[in-house]
C-alpha cells in the first residue's frame, strides 16, 4: 500500500509549487509537500517494481534540522537516467520523451538548470498505466533523492541499473 501512496500527481500542473526546503514540513515523496490538489491512479492489477527496505519516521524534537529528518524511505529500485527540459515541463528517459505524461511536483528554483541529468524509476502499474517517479539527487554519498515529478503512460518500463535509495 506504501507503494502506491507515493503515486499521487498534482491535479492542476500550475500548481507545482512547493515550499523552499528550509519552510516544508513534509518529504517531498508525500503530497503534504505541495500546494494543490493532488490524485491517484487507480484500478486493477496493481503491481509493485520497487522494494520498501526500511522507512525512518520524523524526529518528534521540533523543527527538523536536515532533510532526512522528515522523514526517509530506503527503496530497491531500478534506476534509470532522465532529463529535463523545457523549464522542467518535460521529462526523456532513454531518449523517449514523456511530455503530456509528465506532471513536475515542484518549480525549478531561479539558478537551477533546466537541463540538468535527472533519474527515474518504475514504481508501480494498474492495467495499462505505467507509474514512474522522477527524481534529483540531493547528496550522493548518502544516496538521498527528492521527489520532482511523476510519469503516468500507457508505455511499458524500461529497465534500470539496481540501486539502493533514500527519497526524502
Amino acid at each position: 500500500m506504501l507503494v502506491w501512496g507515493l503515486g499521487w500527481k498534482l491535479k492542476n500542473a500550475s500548481d507545482n509549487r512547493r515550499p523552499p526546503s528550509s519552510k516544508t514540513l513534509a518529504p517531498t515523496w508525500s503530497w503534504a509537500s505541495v500546494d494543490g490538489q493532488c490524485v491517484y491512479q487507480g484500478g486493477l492489477n496493481f503491481k509493485e517494481y520497487c522494494n520498501v527496505l526500511h522507512i525512518e519516521l520524523p524526529n518528534s524534537d521540533g523543527f527538523p534540522r536536515e532533510r532526512r529528518a522528515l522523514g526517509c524511505i530506503t527503496l530497491q529500485v531500478a534506476l534509470k537516467s532522465a532529463s529535463s527540459s523545457r523549464g522542467g515541463f518535460d521529462v526523456s528517459v532513454a531518449g523517449r520523451s514523456f511530455g503530456k505524461d509528465f506532471t513536475l511536483d515542484c518549480a525549478f528554483c531561479e539558478g537551477e538548470e533546466a537541463g540538468e541529468s535527472l533519474h527515474c524509476f518504475s514504481l508501480c502499474s494498474y492495467d495499462d498505466c505505467q507509474i514512474e517517479l522522477v527524481v534529483r539527487c540531493v547528496d550522493s554519498s548518502l544516496q538521498l533523492y527528492e521527489r520532482i515529478g511523476i510519469i503516468w503512460t500507457r508505455n511499458r518500463p524500461v529497465g534500470g541499473m539496481e540501486a539502493i535509495i533514500n527519497l526524502v
